[in-house]
């Protein structure tokens, strides 16, 4: 070519990451500035989505924020969505959570994706603070947005939440969104298996197994929601064998990488079940950090089943990592 100009580089920069080339894109990146073309807004968000399909996340791409901070493009609301999105990918909800507030942005796009981030590991309370937030600041929710708060609603089992967030989006011409209605069937679903089991014990996930059996034999192949689900089942029944079966061939039979949500199930199935040394021997076995909503179960769950030392243990690490996080002390308390 006899120019390449900044919409040739992006070309090739955006090629390479959804091939998952990232040491590629990166030189790419890199030669670009050396010959003196600027980034521009798209740029950055085509280098970032590689960074998605990794699970550990290079150090070369962490430079990249710092980058994007000196030139100035941390309130571009495609970068932040793209830095937002990478960071949750390879479960640094921290980062994430720094990305979406040095955007300071109204966008909606930006807001939806950090709440999808708070969402897949469970972090609800922080999930419906910034749905607050939202409405405070009068930006209309989208269906991306009610879609993740009817999920988080179903794992945390907190209806009266479900119910009012539900009639909210009955406002919204979004709320007819596939998705968004698929969220709130399963929302409920839980609830209603929530009911099922104080009166009918474990009748309701041998139902969900059924249904499980039915889509082998119709070999329609499971996706990562339907095996969350599964998993939420065996969960809520206490049904431990079948919940670590299901964990541990996932990857092979399905091929869907056992990622912080996942472990993060089967670690409350232990717990919940009073298998708390068990739950924390899993939690130093994963091959990634934990996030510190994790640790706060397995203290809830001390207090339970009068683990008290164990949750002695649990809240100084809790403390050392969040000090004035109000709910580290509260469940510190209801454990004494």
């Amino acid at each position: 070519m006899e120019e390449i100009n900044v919409l040739s580089w992006n070309s090739q920069i955006r090629g390479y990451s959804q091939a998952g080339q990232n040491e590629e894109a990166l030189k790419r990146f890199q030669t670009m500035r050396r010959e003196g073309v600027a980034p521009d807004e798209y740029t950055l968000p085509a280098l970032l989505s590689g960074a998605v399909q990794v699970e550990t996340l290079p150090e070369e791409f962490r430079s990249l924020h710092a980058y994007i901070i000196k030139a100035g493009l941390q309130t571009n609301r495609f970068v932040a969505t793209s830095l937002i999105t990478m960071y949750i990918a390879t479960q640094s909800f921290d980062d994430s959570k720094l990305a979406f507030y040095d955007a300071n942005s109204r966008d909606i796009g930006v807001w939806s994706a950090i709440i999808s981030a708070s969402t897949k590991i469970t972090e609800g309370e922080v999930s419906f603070g910034l749905f607050y937030g939202i409405l405070d600041l009068e930006i209309k929710p989208n269906q991306f947005i009610f879609s993740s708060l009817f999920k988080v609603c179903g794992i945390l089992s907190v209806m009266e939440m479900g119910k009012q967030i539900h009639a909210y989006s009955l406002k919204s011409r979004d709320f007819s969104d596939p998705a968004t209605q698929n969220s709130l069937i399963t929302m409920y679903s839980i609830a209603d298996a929530s009911k099922k089991r104080l009166s009918t014990g474990s009748d309701h996930p041998e139902k969900a197994i059924k249904q499980f059996n039915r889509m082998e034999v119709l070999n329609l192949k499971p996706d990562a929601i339907t095996i969350l689900n599964l998993q939420t089942a065996f969960n809520h029944a206490g049904l431990i064998k079948k919940g670590l079966h299901i964990f541990s061939s996932m990857e092979d039979k399905f091929g869907i990488k056992p990622r912080h949500p996942y472990s993060a199930c089967v670690a409350d199935l232990l717990a919940r079940a009073g298998e708390i040394e068990e739950s924390i021997k899993f939690i130093d076995q994963m091959p990634f950090k934990p996030e510190t909503s994790l640790w706060r179960m397995i203290l809830g769950v001390c207090s339970k089943h009068q683990k008290i030392e164990i949750g002695k243990q649990v809240a100084q690490l809790l403390l050392e990592l969040e000090p004035h996080e109000a709910t580290n002390h509260v469940l510190l308390a209801n454990n004494y």
